[in-house]
């Protein structure tokens, strides 16, 4: 018996030296790595040490979690940092606070949000910042409280509390940076900006001539020397300049995929960023509308632009010709589909929704519009 003591003993110091779980069972299993003892029988118990209230209450600078059994009131006590408790008369007490629901979690771009927590039926609730730095709340106790902060993400904890103890949840919120009224590109051209859902996009098709690090983006006229470049270029369409106020410039998309176009902390829309968009909106009715500008498409023309997005048709030049505007919006997406191919969407006249993102060739010229990173 002294021989097996010893070898415990052994076995338990040596796993703490090691920093490993500690494993106690019957029958050899491996302790679960996230507990540092790990006791498993299924006809046997755990006995914590019994004490008296008088003895309980002797221990010197007892620490919160420490539990004991009350041989005095038969039933399991804790210390929660302040004094002790016995878990029994916790049970047994009224009312229990009702469950906390902090609200569902949610991203917006300001720097304030309305919380959605739960009235409680039972007890009182009362916000605070569990994590991501410091904020403020409009009230701590209203359910509805407004939360502060700068940009970033947050967990604040809803606690719904009584004199019987108190039950918590907790919400992600983050806040991202409020859109601009509008953005400047590295020549000086300004674009209004519009927010839709939480994105920011530039509410005109992109018409610099530079890339955001000054270096200049070769115009290139000639279909030949379109058709055979490799390299970032741009034209107006139908090599028009009269053509640059409303629908800008048009790009080869090895203009796109340099990283460069768009203004410094913008980025051309990825794939991701175009399902985000389409997001905002039925897919199964109608949605485009919202989107087109008011004038410039062959008519009818259904575009109330409610949205203020302002998508234009401006066309597109392709390796014989330009074609399209009036009647069709080409607009590429950063991401490519093969070394010679990417993807781009579309929107026809009178079609109610933006076409799923196709591939073309990456000599093709489009449109482009920049969304905030």
């Amino acid at each position: 018996m002294l021989k097996l003591v010893i070898l415990l003993l052994v076995s338990v110091l040596t796993s703490l030296a090691n920093a490993q779980s500690i494993g106690i069972n019957e029958d050899g299993r491996t302790p679960d790595p996230s507990a540092i003892l790990d006791i498993h029988s299924q006809n046997k118990g755990m006995l914590l040490p019994r004490l008296t209230t008088g003895q309980r209450d002797a221990i010197t600078d007892p620490a919160e979690g420490l539990m004991i059994y009350n041989l005095d009131s038969k039933c399991l006590n804790y210390f929660n940092g302040i004094e002790w408790k016995d878990a029994c008369a916790d049970l047994n007490c009224y009312p229990q606070p009702s469950p906390a629901d902090a609200g569902k979690d949610t991203v917006v771009r300001a720097f304030s949000v309305q919380l959605q927590a739960n009235t409680p039926y039972e007890g009182t609730g009362e916000w605070s910042i569990y994590s991501g730095g410091s904020g403020s709340f409009s009230d701590i106790a209203d359910p509805a409280s407004f939360f502060s902060g700068t940009e970033g993400v947050y967990e604040l904890r809803w606690t719904v509390s009584t004199a019987c103890g108190y039950r918590t949840d907790i919400v992600k919120v983050t806040l991202l940076e409020p859109c601009p009224a509008s953005v400047t590109d590295i020549e000086g051209n300004i674009y209004p900006v519009v927010q839709i859902g939480n994105q920011c996009w530039i509410a005109a098709n992109l018409n610099t001539a530079t890339y955001n690090d000054g270096t200049p983006i070769p115009n290139l006229t000639g279909q030949t020397d379109w058709n055979n470049a490799t390299t970032g270029a741009w034209c107006y369409y139908n090599n028009d300049p009269a053509n640059a106020y409303r629908y800008g410039k048009l790009y080869n998309f090895y203009a796109i995929e340099t990283g460069k176009l768009c203004p410094s902390g913008w980025r051309v829309p990825t794939l991701e960023d175009f399902e985000r968009l389409r997001s905002n909106f039925d897919k199964n009715t109608a949605y485009v509308y919202v989107l087109k500008s008011t004038d410039l498409w062959t008519l009818p023309n259904d575009g109330n632009n409610a949205t203020g997005l302002t998508l234009v048709p401006n066309g597109w030049r392709e390796s014989s010709s330009f074609g399209g505007m009036g009647t069709r919006m080409y607009m590429y997406l950063h991401k490519s589909y093969s070394v010679s191919a990417s993807y781009y969407t579309d929107i026809y006249i009178n079609n109610g929704h933006m076409g799923n993102p196709v591939t073309a060739s990456k000599k093709y010229g489009m449109s482009c519009r920049c969304i905030k990173e």
